[in-house]
């Protein structure tokens, strides 16, 4: 029997020629392998051939259609994600005889631009589908593709950077059913006549663009409408009445993030709406009641002006999935009837004008998320919810509720991380003999009282956790209510200010206990645990505190069977004894932030079979590194950092096969980077920063497959970049400070994980890639340094979650793009900052049955220079910057008025280069910033009185320059400037400067630039970076001091924990990692 299909979808085989041999087969699927090299011409034979799927593999070399003319039965063909194949679409012979029905083409290496109607694509008038997405194509709309191509159902243009108005032929179009156009650049209107060009469309999505004007109410005429997306857009006006009325099959509709307002009206008098509606972010008004319908799954209305009482019909709408009102003006009660939606799995009625008492009815299995925040409900939390199984959060922050209700069977009660007040007695839960388990952690403003009240023995519980709490008595000098509880097994009463000496009443008093958490409780004194054998003690955590003194050389004795030990963040001095390594159930060990010495015992590293987490950073430890023996095979996370370890990593490599993070940043380790890093398959953090390594990085790098967060930063590597991560989940990839050249990878602009790229200051050459727009998730870039050329391509307009921008120090020309107006520069919400040191640094549950889960929390110091002042930004201050910075390069022209749009930014510099023109005075519209500089350029006109608007401003300067006319004078902020920042303007009047500036001063023409103006620049960056030096270490030793002599300063230094070295580094990124308890229920 003949071969009619093969397929080998999603392996990894390589390709074998004898598939030349199938002159009868019509299927043909490689898909989704790691296919290389060039395509065999033995595909030629394939006569038969009608479908063809060779994507997301590694193809290189050269694919032309004409070579496969052959083929006249080919119908289908998919190249998408083969960005090393380069293929040619127009060169080579014409080949009408391919007429293709399927052509895809997504993620590709085109060798012209598609927009520019080339010869093959041209000539393909069978052609149904076509996908082109994802390519930086850079046009205009190609209308030539409605006229030619008159079959064309599909056509997918998705993030091409297609720029210019939009704009459709204005022939009719009966076949087009599916057009996607989002994130691209478009501008204007949407053609008021699109619904009679195209009226039979099934999927229109035009998102992410620059669209204005009303939405047309022409789309009415598109009657087979089921997805409709304008979401992400500059629309304005209603929703025209005739989209929700004469386009009945409307599943999904999309309006999110525009300025669209009035009221809206369902599709008839029963107001039946599409499926899923997605309303949130403009100013509708109106009641909830008008857009209900019994088919809605998602609702989505939040962000809006939305008024009225939520309506009991509410609860008609059984298959309703995801609710969300929140930041609206509802009010009222929450209806009973809401307890009917048996399938919900979102809730968010937060941040509304709501009262009464929560729902007590819900029963729902669904139920993952309730979110009533924000409101005036009262009453007591319903004990239902607690039995919700599926229930991961539930948020009902900034109420009036009480406490408690009387809930008899009760034996786990969480109110932690709430807002509530008065007073607690565990008295007051006498009667409740089956709790075993509290957590009232982060209620700062409820009183506990753990001393008053009724003695109560018969409430004996297993877990206790009171962290974050305003507790009556020192639990520290064994109140009566702790120590009556011998069945405690789990004990946090973490980050309260207990200020004593350690309670060795715990270990006497409490026989049973085997979690014991006493993190940042001011617990000073000599470190010292009682004498007697504890075999029940497995978690300890007795971290930020003001501990002295040396580790007990017993500690193994007293403790043999502990699991988990933190010591971390003390003054414990000494070395680390090897009696630590007798603990052979040993599992987590954190001694960093102290003052021990030494050199790791060769025991713990041995003999600690079960060990997967250890953690030595910022103490004075020394020697060289050496390995586990070849039966440990758990240790997984290593953290040496700060210390002064030498040596090479080969040894110590080669045996740590099961490393998941790996952070030696900030020691003094040598050598090449071993090629056996590339075995440690699971690594997920690798940061060798701040060392003497050298060489080339080693491709073998490339196997990480698993690699989160990448940092090399600060050693004397050289060679080029590594061309191989565009495919990778790194999230933070750091090269700074090195000597590497060559160009930078466009991989690395295509991969959508990328949160954070610093190649800055190093020796990279070329031109800013092109595909840059491709990464929508790019929050911080940081290319600085370096001696790249060309100008500042649009692409960079595309990144919406950019928010810190450096440029410097280059050598770019051209033009500051206007589009950077249109970019959000926004500072990232706690939610996003969240979310982002998860994804940065995570560290799953800690292995203990009852309680504990350990996060490991990322935190970037970035300073920021900006004339002569020293920004430096820590833990969550980073993400909440907004930064551009394209100082010290060659740019031209003037600067866009439209950068004033961006009103959270908080630091812009651009001087140093030869922008011309006035000073725009849309700068007046930032409203958050504290650092302007646009020095040593040409600009030229006054210096616009609206500037003293800018309340925030505390680094200004416009010096060197060719401005004229009057200083704003000494008004607000700008009082506190002195002469260097107006210098080397000699038109320019008033204080500071010595001269007088009256209303009748006429703006003086400032003479021609004379030669020798570079060399008065050269001075005065000399003195600059003098000056910034001197403050530097100024600042240096004053941190210094503030760390030996103030009783905070173990906590400071614990915040700080990597330090700048180098004074040119103008962005660059140290770890410091924090853990955090979350208890787990047995």
């Amino acid at each position: 029997m003949m071969k009619q299909k093969v397929s080998f979808f999603k392996n990894f085989l390589p390709f074998f020629a004898a598939l030349g041999r199938l002159q009868n087969l019509r299927e043909l699927d490689l898909s989704d392998n790691q296919l290389n090299g060039s395509l065999p011409l033995s595909l030629k034979k394939l006569v038969s051939l009608q479908y063809l799927d060779l994507s997301s593999n590694l193809f290189d070399g050269h694919f032309s259609f004409s070579s496969y003319g052959n083929l006249s039965s080919l119908e289908f063909v998919d190249l998408s994600n083969n960005e090393e194949l380069f293929i040619l679409l127009g060169s080579g012979k014409f080949v009408p005889s391919l007429q293709l029905r399927f052509l895809i083409l997504s993620h590709c290496n085109l060798d012209v631009n598609p927009l520019a109607r080339p010869a093959f694509l041209a000539s393909q008038y069978k052609l149904e589908a076509l996908d082109l997405s994802h390519n930086n194509l850079k046009g205009n709309f190609p209308t030539w593709l409605f006229k030619n191509l008159t079959r064309l159902a599909y056509l997918n243009l998705r993030n091409c950077s297609i720029m210019g108005e939009f704009q459709f032929p204005k022939h009719l179009n009966k076949s087009m059913s599916e057009v996607d156009l989002s994130m691209n650049f478009l501008s204007g209107s949407i053609p008021t006549d699109i619904g009679t060009i195209l009226p039979n469309m099934w999927v229109l999505n035009l998102s992410s663009n620059y669209l204005t004007g009303r939405i047309p109410s022409s789309l009415g005429n598109m009657s087979t409408l089921g997805l409709l997306d304008l979401s992400n857009n500059n629309l304005s006006g209603e929703v025209p009445t005739r989209l929700m009325i004469d386009c009945p099959y409307l599943l999904v509709l999309k309006l999110s993030n525009n300025n669209l307002h009035g009221k809206l009206h369902g599709r008839n008098h029963s107001n039946v709406f599409p499926a899923s509606v997605y309303l949130d972010g403009n100013n509708f008004t109106g009641t909830l009641q008008s857009i209900l319908s019994q088919q809605l799954s998602i609702l989505d209305v939040h962000n809006n002006q939305f008024w009225g009482t939520i309506p009991d019909s509410l609860g008609l709408v059984s298959s309703l999935l995801n609710l969300n009102l929140a930041g609206n003006h509802f009010h009222g009660q929450i209806p009973n009837h809401v307890c009917n939606l048996t399938s919900l799995e979102m809730l968010d009625l937060s941040n509304n004008l709501l009262s009464g008492s929560l729902p007590h009815c819900f029963q729902s299995s669904e139920l993952v998320l309730l979110k009533f925040a924000g409101n005036n409900l009262t009453g007591t939390i319903p004990s239902s919810y607690f039995n919700i199984s599926s229930l991961t959060a539930l948020d009902v922050r900034n109420n009036q509720l009480s406490v408690l209700s009387r809930l008899q069977n009760l034996s786990d009660l969480d109110l932690s991380d709430n807002l509530f007040e008065g007073q607690f007695s565990f008295s007051s839960l006498a009667n409740l003999s089956k709790l075993e388990s509290i957590d009232l952690s982060e209620n700062e403003e409820l009183s506990i009282h753990l001393d008053g009240g009724k003695f109560v023995p018969s409430l004996q519980l297993r877990s206790l956790v009171l962290s974050h709490c305003n507790l009556d008595v020192n639990p520290l000098s064994a109140p009566a209510f702790l120590a009556s509880q011998y069945k405690l097994e789990a004990l946090d009463l973490s980050h309260n200010n207990l200020k004593g000496n350690f309670p060795t009443w715990l270990f006497k008093n409490l026989t049973r206990l085997a979690y014991l958490n006493l993190r940042n409780c001011s617990i000073m004194g000599a470190f010292r645990f009682p004498n007697h054998l504890n075999t029940s003690m497995s978690f300890v955590d007795i971290s930020m505190n003001f501990l002295s003194g040396s580790i007990p050389a017993d500690m193994d004795t007293i403790f043999p069977n502990m699991t988990s030990l933190n010591l971390s963040s003390n003054y414990l001095t000494g070395k680390i004894p090897s009696s630590l390594g007798n603990m052979s159930y040993l599992e987590f060990l954190d001694l960093s932030n102290n003052n021990l010495s030494g050199e790791i015992p060769n025991n713990l590293m041995i003999d600690c079979t079960e060990l997967w987490h250890l953690k030595l950073s910022n103490n004075n430890l020394h020697g060289k590194l050496h390995g586990t023996n070849q039966s440990h095979a758990s240790l997984s996370f290593i953290f040496l950092d700060g210390n002064k370890f030498a040596g090479t990593l080969q040894s110590f490599l080669s045996q740590q096969q099961s490393l998941q993070i790996l952070d030696v940043h900030n020691n003094q380790l040598s050598g090449i980077i071993p090629k056996s890093i590339g075995n440690a398959s699971d690594l997920k953090i690798l940061n060798l920063a701040g060392n003497h390594f050298h060489g080339r990085i080693p491709n073998h790098i490339c196997n990480l497959t698993f690699l989160y967060v990448l940092d090399l930063s600060h050693n004397n590597l050289s060679g080029s970049l590594p061309h191989c991560f565009q495919s990778s989940k790194l999230v933070l990839l750091n090269f700074a400070g090195n000597a590497l050249t060559g160009t930078i990878p466009s991989g690395y602009f295509n991969n959508s994980y990328l949160a954070a790229l610093d190649v800055s200051n190093n020796q990279l050459s070329g031109k800013l890639p092109g595909q840059i727009g491709r990464n929508m998730s790019l929050e911080i870039l940081l290319l600085g340094g370096n001696s790249l050329e060309g100008s500042i391509p649009i692409e960079l307009c595309r990144l919406r979650s950019l928010h810190i921008l450096d440029l410097s120090q280059n050598n770019l020309s051209g033009s500051i793009p206007s589009c950077f107006g249109k970019m959000h520069f926004r500072k990232a919400d706690s939610a996003r900052l969240d979310l982002l040191y998860h994804m940065w640094m995570y560290l799953p549950p800690l292995p203990y049955d009852t309680s504990v889960g350990v996060y490991l929390y990322a935190i970037i110091l970035v300073d920021l220079i900006t004339k002569g002042n020293l920004y430096a930004c820590a833990t969550d201050h980073l993400l909440l910057m907004s930064t551009i910075d394209l100082s010290a390069n060659m740019l031209t022209g003037n600067i866009p008025s439209e950068i004033g749009n961006l009103h959270e930014l908080v630091q812009l510099n651009l001087s140093h280069n030869q922008l011309t023109g006035p000073i725009p005075e849309t700068f007046s519209k930032f409203s958050q910033i504290e650092s302007l500089d646009i020095s040593h350029n040409q600009l030229s006109g006054v210096i616009p009185t609206q500037l003293t608007q800018l309340n925030f401003l505390e680094v200004f300067s416009v010096a060197y320059n060719n401005l004229s006319g009057c200083t704003p004078g000494i008004k607000d902020q700008f009082a506190t400037f002195n002469v260097s920042s107006y210098e080397g303007n000699i038109g320019l009047h008033g204080p500071p400067l010595d001269k007088t500036c009256t209303s009748n001063s006429s703006p003086i023409v400032p003479p021609e630039v004379e030669e020798n103006q570079d060399d008065s620049s050269v001075v005065d960056d000399a003195i600059f970076f003098a000056i910034l030096a001197a403050s530097f270490v100024v600042g240096f030793w004053v941190c210094i001091a503030l760390l030996l002599c103030h009783h905070t300063g173990q906590h400071i230094r614990s915040i700080l924990d990597g330090y700048v070295d180098s004074l040119t580094e103008r962005f660059s990124m140290a770890a410091h990692k924090r853990t955090r308890m979350r208890r787990n229920r047995k």
